[in-house]
């Protein structure tokens, strides 16, 4: 059995762009999560959870964010903090 992840249970009810819109945020806040460079804010787990129709603990289990580094840097960049 695969993995659910938040991409999967996005696509059951559509577009990035439209669950951002019943969410009321923007889509790029979407593609971040999906891609694991951001994680929805704690308030907001239940009324997505709510939506995608699974319980919070799932929706937090669905949910992949790239490790970081001991430099603080994303993990496959060169990107340094100043």
């Amino acid at each position: 059995m695969s993995k659910v992840t938040i991409k999967t249970l996005r696509e059951k009810i559509g577009t990035q762009e439209q669950v951002a819109t019943l969410l009321g945020i923007d889509k790029t806040t979407v593609s971040k999560w999906e891609i694991g460079t951001s994680k929805p804010k704690t308030k907001d787990l239940p009324k997505i959870a709510k939506l995608f129709g699974v319980s919070i603990s799932e929706l937090i289990d669905s949910l992949e964010f790239k490790k970081e580094n001991a430099n603080g840097n994303d993990k496959g960049t060169n990107r340094t903090r100043n």
